[in-house]
């Protein structure tokens, strides 16, 4: 086993900022507790067709399609995703919401600051067996950094010898496939004093 082969060699990940969900604006929120509380809902809900009167089976694709005509599936979201009937409550409930969520990104953007601090250090370890630790896994230096291999310090060139185009997700240099139906450019390389063959993306 070679030695510190539990070294990871690319950057730490940056931590992703929280996002602030969808939350109903006041003319919006007034606007669904009126529908709720209407008579034409009440009739839908129960399984009446609000325009003509007609019996409709509960779920069925009538009854759906008139719920949709009416904006009434719509409502149900709205219904089933608050726990308040006035908009002083929900909003006051969006404001905590959105409080919680902004102390968090400061503290993820601190957090941030200190691995883009640790990444550059990593990138400029002076020795292959070198590395920085962040939450308990080791981080060490490229295999190639500034067309220079790194790799157990042979410190050779490392240039490009031919380049072919490959097709998506018959990659072999550790690319997750995308899916797609396309082609990427792939760099042959090799280093002058090892010759050890290496792969990258152009």
């Amino acid at each position: 086993m070679e030695k510190n082969d539990d070294v990871r060699r690319h950057d730490i990940c940056a931590i992703q900022t929280r996002s602030k969900p969808h939350r109903y604006s006041e003319t919006m929120f007034s606007r669904n507790i009126s529908i709720l509380g209407s008579v034409e809902y009440g009739k839908w809900l129960s399984g009446v067709n609000p325009t003509t009167g007609r019996k409709l089976k509960i779920d069925g694709r009538t009854h759906r399609k008139v719920g949709q005509d009416m904006n009434f599936d719509t409502i149900h979201i709205f219904k089933n995703n608050i726990n308040q009937k006035n908009w002083e409550d929900y909003n006051a409930e969006t404001l905590l919401i959105y409080n919680e969520i902004e102390r968090k990104n400061i503290e993820i953007k601190k957090q941030n600051i200190i691995i883009e601090d640790l990444n550059v250090k990593r990138r400029c370890l002076p020795k292959w067996d070198s590395y920085i630790v962040y939450n308990d896994v080791k981080y060490g230096v490229n295999h190639i950094v500034n067309d220079i291999h790194r790799f157990r310090d042979c410190l050779g060139s490392v240039k490009v010898t031919h380049t072919t185009t490959e097709e998506c997700g018959k990659c072999d240099w550790g690319m997750w496939p995308c899916g797609h139906d396309c082609m990427w450019v792939k760099n042959h390389l090799k280093c002058d004093r090892c010759h050890m063959v290496m792969y990258s993306a152009k």
